[in-house]
């Protein structure tokens, strides 16, 4: 399969940097998130996956959480395309979802790339990049202090947003249950870890959700039960998300607390040390949750039609 990827025909592809496969991740559903609101938004979206997950899991990931119809599934995967750790991307413009240089030796050729920040700190890449018109850095200036005033590049406060009007809405029913949402990628603990916090009987019964089951096999047992993600109506199986600590001591903009939020879920943080990214959140949060969904009057939509039209 060739790794050459022309997908020019788009006026914005979404995509997210390939060191390493993020898998199913809060950067995939901000792929989903992006592209539907922006296709809404009447602009054309293409959807280039290239860290390594494939189209049927990408496929299921979508029908589990969103609330479309066949035939928008259907054009959705029709504009999506794969190809692992590609050499050379051309586009008109591309949106890197977790804001990230990491794309390997890759050569990517567009007039515009849309970074919506979220771990990284270095973008000296994308400045004076001979075959990138400009890049913008697109984050939030409450929770970021740099602006890179010595690189050439638009820096934009921006605020990701959720599009959970296009989720499947959960039933309102109480389990009583606590969820541990372990994927390996940046979440994953020790099942010893788990067990201390289990011990602590916040709730009566857990629910473990990861990629890699045989981790936490262990810990099963007639109040805990461990399953594959992604979950069917996954919010149908908890009251209580415990959110815990993540690799780099840090989250730039979690996306599960905003959605436990939206749905009357509580959170229980079971960390123990300060998450400028949750904290802002959580701010957020109780200051306006309604501003934190993805809508199209949202100001991204604005700024990127302004950007590809100049």
């Amino acid at each position: 399969m060739s790794r050459i990827v022309d997908l020019r025909q788009y006026d914005v592809v979404f995509t997210t940097s390939f060191f390493y496969k993020h898998g199913v991740s809060g950067h995939m559903y901000e792929l989903i998130d992006y592209y539907l609101v922006c296709t809404d938004a009447g602009m054309n979206c293409g959807i280039l996956l290239a860290d390594g997950v494939d189209k049927t899991v990408f496929n299921d990931a979508i029908r589990i959480k969103y609330n479309l119809t066949n035939l928008e599934l259907e054009q959705m995967m029709e504009h999506t395309h794969q190809c692992h750790k590609p050499l050379i991307i051309r586009a008109q413009n591309v949106c890197i979802v977790d804001g990230s240089w990491r794309i390997l030796d890759c050569v990517l050729y567009a007039d515009n790339v849309f970074l919506l920040r979220c771990s990284e700190d270095d973008f000296s890449y994308f400045s004076n990049n001979k075959t990138i018109g400009c890049a913008h850095v697109m984050q939030d200036f409450k929770l970021y202090p740099e602006r890179f005033e010595d690189l050439n590049l638009a820096t934009v406060d921006y605020v990701k947003k959720i599009l959970w009007s296009r989720y499947r809405a959960p039933a309102q029913v109480k389990t009583n249950t606590g969820l541990f949402y372990l994927t390996t990628n940046c979440r994953a603990v020790t099942a010893d870890f788990v067990q201390n916090v289990i011990d602590k009987q916040i709730c009566d019964k857990y629910l473990i959700v990861t990629n890699e089951v045989g981790i936490y096999k262990s810990l099963e047992s007639d109040s805990v039960q461990v399953m594959e993600a992604p979950i069917e109506n996954i919010f149908d199986y908890f009251d209580t998300y415990i959110y815990t600590p993540t690799d780099l001591q840090a989250d730039c903009s979690p996306r599960f607390i905003v959605e436990c939020a939206v749905f009357g879920k509580h959170v229980e943080y079971e960390i123990d040390y300060v998450c400028a990214g949750v904290e802002r959140r959580k701010q957020d949060i109780s200051e306006n949750l309604n501003q934190l969904e993805l809508t199209t009057d949202d100001e991204f939509i604005r700024y990127v039609k302004n950007a590809i039209s100049n």
